[in-house]
């Protein structure tokens, strides 16, 4: 799979995460730990840091926010991250309010992805347009199947933006497959 990082995602606050991040850890396959932060979680500013160094530093940490956070709290959480050698935020604010996800995508130094419950190509071109993030991911069963998913790629493509098709759990529920 030259190219390609292949992950796990899982809940961050399920009570299985000991097991999880073990697995993570003591299998060559995964090189990336996706996790979903939960809107109620009390514990993201120990959490974070607690996967970061269960997992090591070879490994990319990936959260999803998950559309949870207002921009003030996605920034606080963005910087969590930050500071934890995280890879990417995605969807840290809901994902309707593009203005919301434009704030925190420029307060923060990490990259910022979403876009994966987005089915509106109009909607797709103002989020590239207003550089609300940094990676663009469209599911291929939301956005309407592969043909809509490439289109979405080539628009992210001509403003110079990656485009990481997020995993379809209708296909794949536990893995996915992204692109570096």
């Amino acid at each position: 799979m030259h190219g390609f990082a292949a992950y796990r995602m899982f809940p961050l606050w399920s009570k299985c995460l000991r097991v999880a991040v073990a697995d993570v850890v003591e299998s060559a396959s995964y090189r990336a730990l996706s996790g979903v932060m939960p809107f109620c979680c009390v514990r993201t500013e120990e959490l974070i840091p607690t996967v970061r160094k269960a997992i090591g530093e070879d490994t990319a940490l990936l959260v999803d926010g998950n559309s949870c956070y207002t921009p003030k709290r996605a920034i606080e959480v963005g910087k969590i991250l930050e500071d934890s050698g995280g890879g990417h935020f995605e969807e840290p604010c809901p994902h309707w309010e593009l203005e919301w996800t434009q704030e925190a995508t420029a307060a923060l130094g990490i990259d910022v992805a979403g876009g994966e419950q987005d089915n509106d190509l109009t909607q797709w071109w103002r989020m590239i347009a207003m550089d609300v993030v940094d990676i663009v991911q469209p599911d291929i069963c939301y956005v309407g199947g592969l043909t809509r998913a490439l289109e979405v790629a080539k628009m992210a493509s001509e403003a110079g933006k990656p485009c990481k098709l997020q995993p379809s759990y209708a296909f794949c529920p536990d893995q996915g497959v992204h692109s570096r």
